[in-house]
């Protein structure tokens, strides 16, 4: 007896099972406990990693980051300012409703 199977379906199966065995190489292979070389290793792999990275970064400019610097300060005071005031606002007006 001769089953026919689509072309669809069995496209689908492999695809299926593609993924599948990608979804394993995606996994870390951990090393066990005791094993302190390949933690070691694992460990320098992962700072080369990170410097690869860091490699990829757009670092800001000194003027950006001084205009952003001298923002955070003008928004901190000004905000610091407004919260005193309303503070004193709020406090002077409980004393005299407690009077």
């Amino acid at each position: 007896m001769v089953q026919k199977v689509n072309n669809k379906e069995k496209k689908t199966e492999l695809a299926k099972n593609k993924r599948d065995d990608d979804d394993d190489k995606d996994q870390p292979v951990y090393p066990k406990a005791f094993d302190i070389f390949s933690w070691l290793n694992l460990f320098k792999s992962f700072l080369g990693n990170v410097r690869e990275e860091s490699e990829k970064v757009t670092w800001p400019t000194r003027k950006e980051t001084s205009a952003l610097v001298m923002a955070v300060l003008v928004l901190t005071l000004f905000f610091s300012l407004y919260l005193g005031m309303v503070d004193l606002v709020l406090s002077k007006l409980v004393g005299f409703l407690v009077k």
